[in-house]
């Protein structure tokens, strides 16, 4: 697929072209065949086709209970006194017997050998129907052989579209124009470690904030104790936090799905042989069950939804924060509320609209107060801040710039992707810090 797919560039949120397959391919581990998730869902499919088959052989072995019972349940006709249909059996058989016995009472016709008529006209109708029978097992072996020739046919067929993939169209591009294709929805630090590029404008862009800052915020606000109680949480409810860009949020709202169904599918799907449930890293590797969820701040500026849900109950007070996390129900419920509620409110903000409306549209579940909403606004642009200090200043990061031309390539890549985190960084802390004053005021 790799060479098919570098015929042509990548571009981010514009490309042209998409590879896909004909064959169903696993939406967990990209495989088409032997994969163990396929698997499950064929032994799934199996299941269901032998229950319909249990069903119609049930249903079948009812209509031939039915037939011999007759319309009115009887098995054993004799004793059947007030049954019409049985003594309508009996006269129709008496009177094919009666009509048996007047064919044998007739005269018998011979020819002039002394051959009865009546058994040459069976001796040949005899002969016809045998030739009329040879000659249809002859039809039936060509009819056999044509088949198996036209079944060979179609299955050399259908073996040319296995384990193949198509390019398509996806969207239209002007003549002498370059074609672009795609390589996923990812940001530049993850297209500039895979490909060597990154773009200047990414919707899905992101920056990685340290899960031990995460945990200081947690203990600088509340208490050492309380960033201990997260990350016991965290790793209680591993399946809630599947790193989930805002942006590819944004591009499937058309797709309504339940917060339980997409609990239970992580649960079942990601879950390894020992039981524990794996995440899967920006790189797509999977990360071993003891280290944090990844945290970032998406573009335009927004912390992570899974990021501000979970400072909501982080930052609460010790009442509400034991209520909800001593209870897995409680929290499941909780959890998935908090994330609409700051999905709505960054959306709110994105389009415009001021801090108050946003917050009014968001909460229409009256879910969280403005006080919880301004202290978590607070700790985002707190993150964001000590973040962007982290990137430090370029010219001490990145050096002098080189002359040699590759060398030169690398530098300028990266940085262009410094430049994307800072920009992310900048505008978070910008919003945020609004809405903590409009909030607070």
């Amino acid at each position: 697929m790799v060479p098919f797919a570098d015929i042509f560039n990548h571009k981010t949120a514009g490309e042209n072209v998409h590879i896909e397959s004909e064959e169903m391919v696993c939406p967990l581990c990209g495989e088409a065949f032997g994969c163990e998730h396929m698997d499950g869902l064929e032994n799934m499919d199996a299941e269901e086709e032998n229950g319909d088959d249990d069903d119609d052989e049930q249903h079948s072995d009812e209509d031939d209970e039915d037939e011999d019972h007759g319309a009115h349940g009887h098995v054993d006709h004799d004793d059947c006194g007030d049954c019409g249909d049985c003594g309508d059996d009996d006269e129709d058989s008496d009177e094919d017997s009666d009509s048996g016995e007047m064919g044998e009472e007739l005269p018998m016709l011979v020819d002039e050998a002394g051959i009865p008529i009546e058994e040459e006209e069976h001796a040949a109708s005899g002969n016809e129907d045998s030739e009329q029978e040879q000659d249809s097992e002859d039809d039936g072996f060509e009819d056999e052989d044509s088949e198996d020739a036209d079944g060979s046919d179609d299955e050399d067929d259908q073996d040319k579209y296995i384990d193949s993939l198509d390019m398509v169209v996806f969207k239209p591009c002007r003549a002498n124009s370059e074609v672009f294709n795609t390589y996923g929805d990812h940001g530049s630090a993850y297209l500039l470690h895979r490909y060597g590029f990154c773009d200047t404008q990414n919707p899905f862009e992101s920056v990685a904030l340290g899960s031990e800052d995460v945990m200081q915020a947690f203990a600088v606000a509340v208490s050492e104790n309380r960033a201990s109680e997260v990350a016991e949480l965290i790793a209680r409810f591993r399946d809630l936090f599947v790193p989930n860009h805002r942006a590819k949020n944004q591009k499937d709202e058309g797709e309504e799905e339940s917060d339980d169904e997409d609990d239970e599918h992580n649960e079942d799907d990601d879950e390894d042989e020992d039981g524990d449930v794996p995440m899967l890293g920006d790189d797509d590797e999977v990360a071993e069950a003891d280290d944090m969820p990844s945290f970032t701040i998406d573009a335009p500026g927004h912390p992570n939804i899974n990021l501000v849900a979970l400072l909501v109950l982080g930052l609460a007070d010790e009442s509400v924060f034991s209520q909800v996390s001593q209870s897995d129900s409680v929290f499941r419920h909780y959890f998935p509320i908090m994330r609409r509620f700051w999905g709505v409110f960054q959306d709110k903000l994105d389009g415009g609209a001021p801090v108050s409306a946003a917050f009014r549209e968001a909460n229409k579940e009256s879910a969280v107060k403005k006080a919880s909403v301004a202290l978590v606004c607070r700790a985002a642009f707190m993150l964001a801040e000590k973040r962007l200090l982290l990137l430090g200043e370029d010219a001490a990061v990145l050096g002098t710039k080189p002359t040699n031309a590759l060398q030169l390539s690398r530098w300028e890549s990266a940085k262009q992707l410094r430049s994307n985190e800072k920009k992310i960084l900048q505008q978070c802390i910008k919003t945020y810090k609004k809405a903590v004053a409009k909030l607070s005021a």
